[in-house]
């Protein structure tokens, strides 16, 4: 596991990450290419939960994806993103690359897929992503970014954003969008292998039309 060194711990995180996961575009005719479609929303009941829908995307994930997370602290990145790890069958142990700002877990087996884990959260701004070099990476790697929405867009044109909501109860409510590529079809078998049931949806309906039903989470 390889370390990436950072900028100063004591420095304040930005506004960049911030972006409304709630806002769908929608995918119909005259919607914007860059836009993010708004695959479907999912809770989380438990951490076993969380866990499984990790291993579930780490599983699917291939060299070049790139996935964004966002939600508040403690909202459960990190832990999802451990999940990711375990379903990609990478070395090391995945945890928040906060102080480091990026972390490279080379496969366990040969033929398996590198996961690079990034951790926005104290990046200043574009400049110091592009320090990074991780236009590199998403070409020979499958990237993760905590608190990357708003800002690791520009990594590519095609990209997965996963947001969680910690609710009061301590569960999840995780929000699936996309721009671009298969995704809608992969989440769809994701979502199936993970046994997740949809959310109830607000008025607009579920998105890629994954189909409603009762709810359950995870963390």
């Amino acid at each position: 596991m390889t370390a990436v060194p950072g900028r100063d711990p004591g420095a304040d995180p930005r506004d960049h990450h911030r972006a409304d996961p709630g806002a769908d575009p929608g995918a119909g005719p005259g919607a914007d290419p860059g836009a993010e479609r708004l695959l479907g929303r999912w809770w989380l009941a438990t951490a076993a939960d969380t866990d499984r829908l990790g291993r579930r995307l780490g599983a699917v994930l291939r060299a070049g994806d790139l996935l964004l997370l966002s939600g508040a602290l403690g909202a459960g990145k990190t832990a999802l993103t451990r999940g990711i790890g375990a379903g990609m069958r990478v070395r090391g142990t995945v945890a928040s690359p906060t102080f480091v700002l990026a972390r490279v877990h080379p496969p366990a087996e040969p033929g398996g897929v590198v996961l690079v884990h990034v951790d926005a959260y104290r990046l200043g701004g574009a400049a110091e992503l592009d320090d990074l070099d991780l236009d590199t990476d998403l070409a020979q790697a499958a990237v993760v970014v905590e608190w990357g929405s708003g800002l690791a867009e520009r990594l590519g044109p095609v990209y997965l954003h996963v947001d969680l909501d910690r609710r009061p109860d301590d569960t999840r409510l995780a929000t699936v969008s996309a721009v671009g590529g298969d995704w809608p079809e992969r989440v769809a078998a994701v979502v199936a292998a993970a046994q997740l049931t949809v959310a109830d949806e607000p008025a607009g309906g579920t998105g890629a039309g994954v189909p409603e039903g009762d709810v359950l989470a995870g963390d």
